[in-house]
């Protein structure tokens, strides 16, 4: 006898922030929506209180769940690492500007159950408060080769994002190197009427982590299986996910802190990585039913996600389970 569907609640954590859409890209795309993680929609925290003032800080956000990542340069999961926007600073003359790196390994063509190849991408994505007399603006970068900024993209006024580097053939980005970037808003008669600065340096890719058990195609598994994987040398721990079927519909996520976390079970609460909101969702799994799971090592240069300045994650290809 199946056991009816219900909902079961358990905390893991999440991304700080949810990514923008509409996002320029070092190719000319729009597509920092998919800079490696899937845009999740905001709610407030069950039993909190909405401030009485402005003055007062907002609820805590819980993300809801959503389909992974179809970045081509990030991990296909709900890894958190958007950039927020800088604020405005208080002098019109200049622009609050973030830089943030990340080293991605994974393997976007294995299939499921497949290990294969490793593939490494760097990039870093820039974010920056609007300017509002801006009719343009003018994104720089120098990489330490000399002390000169190199123009690389000239983009619209209502773009407050771009990426560089990334791609499946160039990595424009060297691993352990400094980059600085100089964004520039330009007016309608191209005079610089502010501008901002940031650097950053990509961190060592992590190594990819092996799924253990449940074993690819296992049959019979409870419903709270139990999973394994190997360790992740100098990883500051691992993401878990679980999806239903070939549709990959989030069923659950934890997160255990340290390397040598190599197991969780279905359902557990886990440990929280520091600078991300709280999630909570965990669906009672169905007995019969094919679902995969996968694990993302993840690593930060500040051990907090939303002061680090480069990120390195690692994501092992998906296997299947069927409780």
């Amino acid at each position: 006898m199946r056991p009816a569907r219900s909902l079961v609640l358990f905390a893991c954590a999440t991304a700080l922030t949810a990514p923008v859409a509409g996002c320029a890209t070092s190719e000319g795309q729009d597509s920092l929506a998919g800079a490696g993680v899937a845009a999740n929609p905001a709610a407030v925290a069950p039993g909190a209180q909405p401030p009485a003032n402005k003055d007062k800080a907002p609820a805590p956000r819980e993300e809801q769940p959503s389909s992974p990542s179809k970045d081509p340069d990030g991990v296909p999961t709900n890894i958190p690492k958007a950039i927020p926007n800088p604020e405005p600073p208080p002098d019109p003359a200049k622009i609050a500007l973030k830089a943030r790196a990340t080293s991605s390994t994974s393997n976007p063509l294995a299939g499921v159950g497949q290990q294969g190849y490793a593939r490494v991408s760097t990039y870093v994505d820039l974010a920056w408060s609007a300017s509002k007399q801006a009719a343009s603006y003018r994104v720089s970068v120098n990489d330490g080769s000399d002390d000169k900024f190199y123009l690389k993209a000239t983009l619209n006024a209502k773009t407050t994002r771009y990426r560089y580097g990334g791609g499946l053939l160039t990595n424009a980005v060297a691993v352990d190197r400094p980059y600085k970037f100089m964004v520039q808003a330009l007016n309608s008669s191209g005079q610089v009427m502010a501008q901002g600065e940031d650097s950053t340096k990509a961190l060592y890719p992590l190594g990819m982590p092996k799924l253990v058990s449940p074993a690819n195609g296992a049959a019979g598994t409870t419903i709270q299986p139990q999973f394994q994987w190997t360790k992740v040398n100098n990883a500051d721990g691992y993401f878990v996910e679980v999806f239903s079927g070939m549709y990959f519909v989030p069923t659950w996520r934890g997160y255990g802190a340290g390397a040598e976390r190599i197991a969780m079970t279905y359902g557990d609460g886990g440990d929280f990585y520091p600078g991300t909101y709280p999630a909570v969702w965990t669906a009672v799994l169905t007995q019969g039913q094919r679902y995969t799971w996968t694990v993302t090592a993840i690593k930060t240069d500040t051990g907090n996600m939303a002061t680090a300045k480069a990120i390195a994650e690692s994501n092992a290809p998906s296997q299947i389970f069927v409780p």
